[in-house]
This record gives structure tokens, C-alpha cells and sequence, in this order.
């Protein structure tokens, strides 16, 4: 199986402000030669989005991709060769199943993501003039990871 990490609660914070921390569900798969970082956010139980441990102090993770990153370089070792930005589908209560409205407010979106590693200070950044998330479908992550998403 090429899953190698499952980190349900994987925390990050900013480096300039280290109290404002998010967290989300951080797996790692290895398929093909490639190593694969899918980073979800967290829903809660009501089916909105669950950006960090204090609800004072959030950063969310498209806020905190670079961050995200370079605690997966920096902490757990891993040299990624892609990494994907995972927006579970919101508006559904988790306990009901019901939606808050008559239809989902956001349905289920990946992204690839664009970083660049920078040697010197040893983190990721954005490459100035792209736009670093580009949607790709669930067929094309399952293909990238080598196994069916689970979600």
C-alpha cells in the first residue's frame, strides 16, 4: 500500500506569529517513484470548516499552505514531490447528513499545489507570477497516489 503517513491532526503554525496555528488531516502517500502530500482541512461537526485547535488564534490551511510545506519538510523529513490542497465537501451535517440549505454550499475540491523550496531560508514560498493552486479532479489524485482516496 502506498500510504506511508496518516496524520489526522496535523499542526501548523506562522512563523512570524507561532500562536496563530491551524491543523489539518495530513496524509502521505509514495507511488511510482513520487511522493504525494494531500493536506485536508478539518470539517466540523457541523459541517463547516475546523481551521485550528483555538478558536482565537486560526490560521486556516490555503492561508497557511507554505507553512503546511515546510513543517512537512522541515519536521517530518519528507521532500514531497506533490502537494494537494484537499476542501472536503461543506454544508453537510455530519451527524444528520442533512445540508443547511437545499443544496451543498461547496462541494468537494483538490488542488495541486505550486510551491518553490527555497535553500536559503530553508522554506517554501510562493513562485512570483503563478498562481499556485490549479484544481485537478479526485481521478487524477487517485491516479498520482496509487490507490482510491478515502475521503
Amino acid at each position: 500500500m502506498p500510504q506511508i503517513h496518516d496524520l489526522p491532526e496535523f499542526v501548523f503554525n506562522q512563523v512570524h506569529h507561532e500562536r496563530n496555528e491551524g491543523w489539518c488531516h495530513l496524509r502521505v502517500y509514495e507511488n511510482d517513484g513520487e511522493v504525494v502530500a494531500i493536506a485536508s482541512y478539518k470539517i466540523r461537526p457541523d459541517g463547516d470548516h475546523d481551521d485550528g485547535p483555538d478558536d482565537e488564534f486560526v490560521y486556516s490551511l490555503t492561508n497557511g499552505i507554505e507553512h503546511v510545506a515546510t513543517h512537512i519538510r522541515r519536521d517530518l523529513g519528507i521532500k514531497f514531490t506533490h502537494l494537494i490542497e484537499h476542501v472536503p465537501e461543506r454544508g453537510r451535517d455530519l451527524a444528520t447528513g442533512k445540508t443547511k440549505g437545499l443544496s451543498l454550499d461547496y462541494p468537494e475540491e483538490f488542488s495541486i499545489v505550486t510551491l518553490r523550496w527555497d535553500e536559503r531560508s530553508e522554506k517554501y514560498a510562493e513562485i512570483p507570477g503563478v498562481h499556485p493552486w490549479q484544481f485537478i479532479t479526485l481521478g487524477e489524485v487517485e491516479t498520482l497516489i496509487g490507490e482510491v482516496f478515502p475521503g
